[in-house]
């Protein structure tokens, strides 16, 4: 909860200060704001990133380091509700890795993650399913997807010993 709670704060900072430096001021003051004004200078800068970040396209590395290495891998879809992104994983390490996306928002709602796996050592073409994306993110049509948000993390299969805690992502969709 505590993690959560700093994520959030400094997730509204940061699109404070990017609302900020869009309007060309050198301070933002937050104090006295409703939730509904707040709602709409986060939503401000949610555009304002999305405008900087160009659209994924098949191929396209999605998360790299030294232990994994993740490329989209075909066009994005919604099967029963769910987004799904057919991505191959590369396993660099020599643990089965278990890839979890965590705190993960869809077009700035909240939605349930997703998690898929890769033995060690190995390459998979798999998928990460977002499950309540149609009705939790109103996607009814992936043309409507613009970005996805949220924690990338992967831990050893095997033992749940080995954890990694990961950066948080941005994948932007569309313009």
């Amino acid at each position: 909860m505590k993690k959560f709670a700093a994520l959030f704060l400094a997730l509204i900072m940061a699109l404070s200060m990017t609302a900020a430096l869009a309007e060309g001021a050198d301070t933002i003051d937050l104090s006295g704001k409703t939730a509904e004004e707040l709602i709409a200078l986060i939503d401000q800068a949610r555009n304002a990133l999305a405008e900087l970040m160009p659209p994924l396209a098949d191929g396209e590395v999605l998360y790299e380091d030294e232990n994994v290495t993740i490329t989209l891998n075909g066009a994005p879809s919604i099967e029963y509700g769910s987004l799904v992104l057919p991505i191959i994983i590369v396993n660099h390490t020599d643990r089965n890795l278990l890839i979890s996306m965590d705190n993960v928002s869809i077009n700035g709602w909240d939605v349930s993650g997703g998690t898929t796996s890769v033995s060690a050592s190995k390459k998979a073409r798999t998928e990460i399913d977002f499950y309540d994306a149609e009705e939790a993110a109103e996607l009814k049509d992936v043309a409507d997807l613009e970005d996805v948000t949220g924690k990338l993390s992967y831990f050893d299969e095997d033992d749940w010993n080995w954890d990694f805690e990961g950066t948080s992502v941005t994948w932007t969709f569309a313009k």
